[in-house]
């Protein structure tokens, strides 16, 4: 059954009903599932299998339990108005909700991942995507690996205006009332979609991956409301995605991450620093003007400016103190007659004087990562290693692109994010073998590319 979902989605199926009748026309589809032709499963037998898969391992029937996939199931009479979270009485509310999720994240960092529908959906993605592309050295060097991240929408294929359960129409003559309303998606919400710049009802997926080899390998999935931004997604994904190498005994060390201005959040860069992982993130142009640290004025880069109001330029970092230096502008190493020397290029200062002439760097700054991670990042904003992060991380864009758009995701019109979960896992598998079979057939003839087909399926 596994195999004929993946399957489905890659001849480009969205409905179930139309994969069960093209079954039937075929007889090879059913070879290729493990199946006779005549002895093909109905449509309930597919969707029985979603909902085996969300409700998990076999319990005996209680009174006191109902199954996952039951619950989403039906209609459920909503008010989408009063499910928005709300301030608390938290004596740290007025602590930033990313530095809270941060502290808590570190501090539940070895604890193990709970035994529901994702751990499953992990496990497999783990043993069938991921461990076999390391194993063909698809990911690199393990030891040095790079990862980037992002977000993307996904609209419910529910209605997202619900249905009516009062008489306000009749009574008061209005269709727009706080009433709760029915719905048949029983946890998707209103977001906001910047790419597209409108509000859609559904989820929004983050996933990380690695985007390297001329691939863009899915590391790991999750969902989320849609409501839900990336500053707090993207360290709930990175924290699963840990713990899921770790218990699949996947070794590796991260030295890198990538991502968008999303993410632009002190409790994110707090996070990675605890975790010892330098990250490259833009500043949010929103709120990059007029930077002061102190009595230390900034570019919209965070670069320290001198008193002309230049970009200071950064001399050398000191890893121990996790510190950045800054020096003057204007004076900048240069060679001549095969000796090395400073310079000072007078002409390119603004005020047309110089500061501590009789200095060869000065005036100069030092700043420290773990004073301001956002402002001073151990991964400079337009050195060579951020523009090769910032560069990979459009990897995330092709991969959530293959999801969305090839194989049409949004016709599917899944009304349950257990469901969109799972598809979201399948589409991962498919990337990942689909990048094994194109380093396996490289360079080989169409005969023989049909010929390893063959034998990958073992059909003689």
């Amino acid at each position: 059954m596994f195999r004929s979902f993946v399957l489905m989605l890659l001849l480009g199926f969205t409905s179930i009903s139309k994969w069960v009748i093209q079954f039937k026309r075929e007889e090879i589809l059913a070879y290729l599932c493990g199946w006779e032709p005549g002895d093909i499963p109905g449509v309930g037998t597919f969707y029985d299998f979603q909902d085996r898969v969300q409700d998990g391992p076999y319990q005996k029937p209680c009174s006191h339990r109902e199954k996952p996939s039951k619950i989403d199931k039906g209609r459920h009479i909503r008010n989408l108005k009063e499910e928005k979270i709300k301030p608390d009485d938290d004596p740290d509310k007025n602590e930033p909700v990313t530095m809270k999720l941060a502290k808590f994240l570190l501090s539940t960092a070895d604890e193990p991942r709970p035994q529901d529908l994702h751990k499953m959906l992990e496990d497999i993605l783990m043993e069938l995507g991921v461990k076999p592309s390391a194993e063909k050295g698809l990911l690199g060097d393990l030891k040095k690996l790079d990862v980037v991240g992002d977000s993307s929408c996904l609209p419910s294929g529910s209605n997202s205006s619900g249905k009516s359960t009062c008489n306000c129409l009749k009574e008061k003559g209005t269709r727009k009332c706080d009433c709760p309303r029915s719905y048949t998606d029983r946890t998707s919400n209103w977001g906001w979609d910047p790419y597209h710049e409108v509000f859609y009802f559904g989820d929004r997926f983050y996933q990380h991956l690695f985007a390297g080899n001329k691939h863009d390998l899915p590391l790991h999935v999750s969902l989320g409301p849609a409501s839900e931004v990336d500053y707090t997604l993207c360290p709930k994904d990175f924290d699963r995605m840990l713990k899921t190498f770790r218990e699949h005994n996947f070794h590796v060390n991260i030295t890198g991450a990538g991502y968008d201005k999303g993410v632009d959040a002190m409790g994110d860069y707090f996070y990675f620093m605890e975790k010892n992982i330098p990250v490259a993130i833009p500043l949010n142009k929103r709120r990059a003007k007029n930077l002061k640290d102190g009595n230390l004025n900034l570019s919209s880069n965070a670069i320290p400016l001198c008193k002309a109001g230049k970009e200071m330029r950064r001399h050398y970092f000191k890893k121990e103190q996790m510190s950045h230096v800054y020096c003057c502008p204007i004076k900048r190493g240069s060679r001549k007659n095969g000796e090395f020397r400073y310079v000072t290029h007078r002409e390119e200062c603004p005020l047309d004087t110089l500061c501590e002439p009789d200095a060869t760097l000065a005036p100069t700054v030092q700043v420290c990562t773990k004073d301001n991670p956002r402002f001073y990042p151990v991964i400079p904003r337009g050195s060579k290693r951020y523009k090769k992060l910032a560069k990979e991380r459009t990897g995330t864009e092709r991969s959530n692109s293959f999801k969305k758009w090839a194989y049409s995701f949004d016709k599917a019109q899944l009304k349950s994010r257990a469901h969109r979960l799972i598809r979201l896992h399948l589409l991962a598998v498919i990337e990942h073998r689909k990048a094994m079979f194109k380093e396996e057939t490289r360079g080989l003839s169409k005969d023989k590319i049909v010929q390893l087909a063959l034998k990958n399926m073992e059909i003689n």
